[in-house]
């Protein structure tokens, strides 16, 4: 029954270390928890976390500097992975990472969505939806979009959402290449 069940990859120590390990440590929860060992020993647990992170995160392990009773215990062990990779964060950086978002030519408006609903996570702002209705509003690709938007006086951001895809999905179904061409024979003249 377990081996119907994707283990996740190994965690990379490369690139964005604190995506990275966020990633891993939700799918090992995933994994454990769909393969119902979570129901087995702590000790079964930790070996499955250590056989899956990896030789890379195998090396980081081994560079704890881990109690015995630390060592045997899953939460200190997930808590030391996360102190690693998850370093403080520049609250600056991350918000002008965030506020630097704009829709790229050719992305949909949900692709872009997603991105600001991605990027906000890290920003620790309070009023997460404001922020994202805002930079909606501002790096919308579309200026006739942004122009109504601006006129909406109790603009939310479910409303933006609803109103940018409605004019997507409007533009797409009335663009030119949405039409089939009807091939008509010509009359010949002869």
């Amino acid at each position: 029954m377990e081996s119907i069940f994707k283990p996740p990859e190994p965690l990379h120590l490369d690139g964005n270390i604190s995506d990275n390990w966020r990633k891993f440590e939700q799918q090992f929860q995933i994994f454990i928890e769909a393969t119902e060992l979570d129901q087995k020993s702590e000790a079964k647990q930790l070996a499955v976390l250590l056989n899956l992170v990896g030789n890379d995160g195998l090396d980081l392990y081994n560079s704890f500097t881990l109690t015995e009773a630390e060592r045997k215990s899953l939460k200190s062990v997930l808590k030391k992975f996360a102190e690693y990779c998850s370093p403080k964060k520049n609250v600056i950086f991350e918000r002008y990472r965030f506020n630097s978002i704009v829709q790229k030519e050719g992305q949909t408006f949900d692709n872009f969505l997603t991105e600001l609903r991605k990027g906000v996570k890290t920003t620790d702002y309070k009023e997460q939806d404001d922020m994202v209705r805002d930079r909606i509003v501002m790096g919308i690709a579309n200026k006739n979009t942004q122009e109504r938007l601006l006129r909406e006086e109790a603009l939310t951001l479910q409303k933006a959402v609803d109103f940018c895809r409605a004019t997507e999905a409007s533009q797409v179904k009335h663009s030119p290449r949405s039409y089939k061409m009807r091939c008509v024979p010509v009359p010949s003249t002869k």
